[in-house]
């Protein structure tokens, strides 16, 4: 399978995988994001491709639906990690809910306040994936 088809196999499964790169999250299903991806370099670690070919696959059923980062789990299998569901937890944020109502919620907890303030004032629309994103600075990065 090529990385674009694992991708989307991934997006098929609402598994979304984000990649940072300089200070910013790539998301490989938005085409100008791929094409900063590949020519990063990124791709040529051959513990990023097990991560994304091997392990993701294998686990699929026991994975929670959200976003995943690989670059670190990666990291980790180069330092020696065996792959988990746990390890993977570790780089893992779910999706956030937007009710009928629109009350925000993440993992069943009501977003409020200055929280949903600042996810409300930097919530952009990613027209590729067809989903909403909240997108902002945080410590000396773009946090998505």
């Amino acid at each position: 399978m090529t990385f674009e088809q694992r991708i989307d196999w991934f997006s098929e499964r609402n598994l979304i995988m984000l990649f940072l790169w300089k200070d910013r999250f790539l998301n490989p299903l938005v085409p100008e994001q791929l094409q900063k991806l590949k020519s990063s370099g990124l791709l040529k670690n051959k513990y990023l491709l097990e991560v994304m070919e091997e392990h993701f696959p294998e686990y699929d059923a026991e994975l929670p639906r959200g976003m995943y980062f690989p670059v670190p789990i990666s990291r980790s299998l180069l330092d020696g990690e065996d792959f988990s569901t746990k390890l993977a937890g570790q780089f893992f944020y779910d999706f956030i809910l937007v009710d009928d109502c629109q009350k925000w919620s993440l993992r069943d907890k009501y977003i409020t306040g200055k929280v949903l303030s600042l996810f409300e004032s930097n919530l952009f629309y990613e027209k590729e994936t067809n989903h909403y994103y909240v997108e902002y600075w945080s410590d000396s990065r773009w946090d998505k």
